[in-house]
């Protein structure tokens, strides 16, 4: 079972994530904002999925937190210039809302496999550093 950290201020949208990402097999913990997810370990986790507008920082903040783990990030508010930007905070993906359902697993699923052939990748670069003389 793959864990996820959502970090979702809006309780219509926490609950809706909630039983999708549950009924998709995603062990979940849900939070409000920023300064809960840092008490969660956020590089403990698979995957994050964070609302880019919250209460106190935005979303984007999680990310240098979660370090190597895959931040995808969503808003309602989406334009060009801000996905943008949360890319180049060093989001793994951006989401506008309102999204598929379908669409956001997708993403969610690319995410986690980008980032496990990353890993798979360095494993092996440093298993042939060790083997060069």
């Amino acid at each position: 079972m793959r864990r996820l950290l959502l970090i979702e201020d809006e309780e219509i949208i926490l609950k809706a994530l909630t039983r999708l990402l549950e009924r998709n097999r995603y062990e979940l913990v849900a939070v409000g904002d920023i300064a809960a997810a840092e008490a969660m370990a956020p590089d403990s986790f698979d995957i994050v999925l964070a609302d880019l507008r919250l209460p106190g920082r935005d979303g984007t903040a999680i990310i240098p937190l979660a370090n190597p783990v895959p931040v995808v990030v969503m808003t309602s508010h989406a334009s060009v210039r801000s996905a943008v930007e949360v890319m180049r905070a060093g989001a793994s993906d951006y989401i506008a809302k309102p999204f598929d359902q379908d669409e956001l697993l997708l993403v969610l699923e690319r995410a986690l496999s980008r980032n496990r052939l990353s890993a798979r990748n360095l494993a092996l670069e440093r298993d042939i550093a060790r083997a060069e003389p």
